[in-house]
């Protein structure tokens, strides 16, 4: 045992001891019992036959923000409200840490920046050369939704309630051109734009349009440097031609690809597992082999050098360049986390990984709202999750593209970091047992695994078919878990659903089926707090919600019958971690938007 994890255990002595004699007199519960990684082959229910099914929680509209009565750009403290939507009576929440900045949409404009939005936010960013951010337009009380650099040099920007469309001049003179349905943007010729929701519009200057496709709808399309119009609908790339006839280019690919346009002409259909190089000429589709697998970003666009720029609200900006045949961060984002904890008594923490060559990822201790304390940095640069135990020791589980992934222990006081486990693969979800303090993560998508007290490995097996864990304990020692499993189908929704293990027979049993029916849902994470409540923070999708915010985080409580009780939803978006604070109950979790706390009632 290294010295400073032995002072910190000196300095806890007397609660342990205390602890020590309230055990011996209950009759705590063993944990489940261990079994080598080799019998992973385990009968396991399969979801349609064996759980109930949950249909999704009718759930009321979003709150809208006021439309201002103001000018243009003129303040109005009424979109600063908390956007979330507190749905059970007695339910608490508050925003723990805000995110400055996170690439909702990035787009290049004609005098050569790279120019950025971020959710909600009311001003459009240049993301300078050398890393920093810097304000280029701010638009006092809207909240941008989408925008566009056309070629006359005018910015036009969409806003969040019902698609507003305005267009700001060379002379930053703001303009109202429309009053809604134009939530996406994308530059066209002759200082034009065009405009995609329901259908695809093209916009001028001088606020007239003209109908291009009415029946090509959705948020994805891209604009090529002659004026092509491709979209993707229900899986498929769409051209848009003469007269409004629709031209099927390419299918297959689901609902999660982006489109972007090089120099060129040659369309790049870009997503988490690689790009692809469309030649519209003759149809001919060439995926970049050494980009396949590259987990990095799944929206592209084009930066003026010709690199794509990959991004996502996830993850950093990255450059890639197809003459060295590498990428590099563009810009560092710190927003959301794979890796976020509750450390009982002392606060929440935060960790964020660069994904570079050098690769690093730095702790970070939650101040306030607006401010981070640093307080560590381990190698690898996936940062992948973070726990802590009841003395207040943490542990971060990181990982590297290329050399796998390592779980470090950190002493939050000292600042000291020592390597406390090489997995088999990338280790993630860790947990810390309640009974016994041990440490518990899962490896290679197919076994949970700990150390014991002489450092041995423990394992249990997972559940077959399994694509990525989830993983809570309760007070009692019982495992449960939300499992993703395989698709062989893109346009299917992913099969996802809670599970316990059944310790008598050493089986992991279904408890609620939670697959949803939007096929881009892939998150859902979740916690167990002191009080044996187990609670999930997912990605929902809801009718009510407009067509650029088809999922966002709602909290819910598992109740004993499998049902989810509604707590609240509308947490921003894209959930990545949760922890339940061992002291207040509270729940912790990120997303785009930063750090929540849900109190429950």
């Amino acid at each position: 045992m290294s010295g400073f994890i032995f002072k910190r255990l000196l300095s806890k002595l007397l609660v342990f001891f205390i602890f020590f004699l309230g055990a011996c007199s209950t009759n705590i519960p063993q944990p489940p019992a261990l079994m080598p990684a080799a019998d992973a082959a385990l009968p396991v229910p399969t979801l349609a036959d064996s759980a109930p099914t949950l249909e999704n929680t009718a759930l009321p509209a979003p709150t809208e923000p006021k439309k201002s009565q103001l000018g243009p750009c003129e303040g109005n403290d009424e979109y600063n409200q908390p956007n979330y939507v507190i749905v059970e009576a007695g339910t608490k929440a508050e925003h723990v840490w805000k995110s400055q900045f996170v690439p909702w949409w990035v787009r290049s404009s004609p005098d050569g920046r790279v120019l950025a939005v971020t959710n909600g936010g009311d001003s459009i960013y240049e993301l300078k050369p050398d890393g920093t951010l810097e304000t280029a337009f701010r638009c006092p009380g809207v909240m941008i939704e989408t925008f566009t650099a056309a070629s006359d040099g005018a910015l036009w920007f969409a806003t969040r309630d019902g698609g507003r469309l305005y267009r700001v001049d060379k002379e930053k003179k703001v303009k109202i051109i429309a009053q809604n349905g134009n939530r996406n943007l994308e530059a066209g010729l002759d200082g034009s734009v065009f405009a995609m929701e329901n259908g695809i519009v093209q916009i001028f200057p001088d606020g007239m349009s003209k109908p291009i496709a009415q029946k090509v709808y959705g948020r994805k399309f891209a604009i090529g440097p002659l004026g092509e119009v491709v979209a993707l609908v229900d899986g498929k790339i769409v051209q848009v031609m003469d007269e409004g006839i629709v031209k099927t280019i390419a299918s297959g690919y689901g609902p999660e690809p982006w489109l972007a346009f090089d120099q060129d002409g040659f369309l790049f259909v870009t997503h988490w597992n690689g790009v692809d190089r469309i030649d519209l000429t003759n149809g001919t589709i060439n995926t970049i082999t050494w980009l396949q697998g590259i987990n990095i970003a799944e929206s592209g666009t084009f930066a003026p050098d010709g690199r794509l720029l990959m991004y996502h609200p996830n993850t950093n900006v990255y450059a890639i360049d197809f003459e060295q045949k590498n990428w590099k961060t563009y810009y560092q984002v710190t927003s959301n986390s794979w890796a976020m904890a509750a450390n009982s008594d002392d606060g929440v923490y935060i960790a964020f990984g660069n994904n570079g060559s050098a690769g690093e990822t730095a702790i970070f201790k939650v101040i306030n709202q607006n401010t981070l304390e640093l307080i560590t940095k381990v190698p690898y640069g996936i940062e992948r999750s973070m726990a802590f135990d009841s003395s207040g020791m943490g542990y971060l589980a990181v990982g590297d593209i290329t050399k796998g992934g390592a779980i470090y222990r950190f002493d939050p006081e000292s600042s000291q970091v020592e390597l406390y486990h090489l997995p088999k693969c990338f280790p993630g979800s860790l947990t810390v047992h309640p009974l016994t303090d041990q440490l518990w993560w899962s490896d290679c998508n197919n076994t949970l695994e700990s150390l014991d007290v002489n450092g041995v490995l423990q394992t249990i097996p997972g559940i077959p078919g399994a694509e990525g864990y989830s993983l809570a304990i309760t007070p009692e020692g019982e495992f449960y878990t939300i499992v993703f499993f395989h698709r062989d189908d893109p346009n299917t929704p992913y099969k996802h659903g809670i599970y316990h293990f059944n310790e008598g027979i050493s089986t992991w049993e279904v408890v609620a089926d939670l697959t949803q029916m939007d096929p881009g849902i892939t998150l859902s994470t979740i916690t167990a707090c002191p009080d044996g409540s187990i609670y999930t923070i997912e990605s929902l999708d809801s009718t009510n919600l407009p067509v650029n915010h088809s999922s966002y985080n709602a909290v819910r409580r598992l109740e004993p019958d499998g049902r989810l009780t509604l707590l609240g939803f509308d947490f921003g978006f894209d959930g990545l971690a949760a922890s339940c604070d061992r002291s207040t109950g509270q729940i912790f979790f990120t997303s785009a938007e930063g750090i929540f706390a849900v109190t429950p009632p």
